[in-house]
C-alpha cells in the first residue's frame, strides 16, 4: 500500500520536474529553431529557387512562443499519464480489498 503511493508520489514529482525544465530551458539555452526552419534552411540552401507547397495556418507570436505551444503539448501528454498511472494504482488498490 505505501509502495504504490510512493511510487505515484515519484511519477508525479518527474512530471512536474519535466514540465518545468520545458519552461525554463529556452530561457537558458538561447535561441532554439526547429527542425522545420532547419529543413527550410537546408533545401534553400541546395536549391534556392524552391518554394513551399503550403504555409502555416497559425504561427505564435515571438520567439519562444513556438517553444512554449510545445512545453503546453508536453504538460497534457504528461498529465494524460500521469492520470492513467493514477487510475492503475487506485484499480490495483480496489483488486486488493
Amino acid at each position: 500500500m505505501v509502495k504504490g503511493k510512493s511510487i505515484s508520489v515519484i511519477v508525479v514529482i518527474i512530471a512536474v520536474f519535466v514540465v518545468g525544465v520545458q519552461f525554463v530551458l529556452p530561457f537558458l539555452m538561447g535561441d532554439f529553431k526547429g527542425t522545420d526552419d532547419q529543413a527550410v534552411g537546408l533545401i534553400s540552401s541546395i536549391n534556392p529557387d524552391y518554394k513551399p507547397w503550403m504555409d502555416h495556418f497559425w504561427a505564435p507570436s515571438g520567439d519562444w512562443g513556438e517553444t512554449l505551444v510545445f512545453a503546453f503539448q508536453t504538460t497534457i501528454g504528461v498529465g494524460i499519464i500521469v492520470f492513467y498511472v493514477l487510475k492503475n494504482n487506485r484499480k490495483l488498490k480496489s483488486k486488493k480489498c
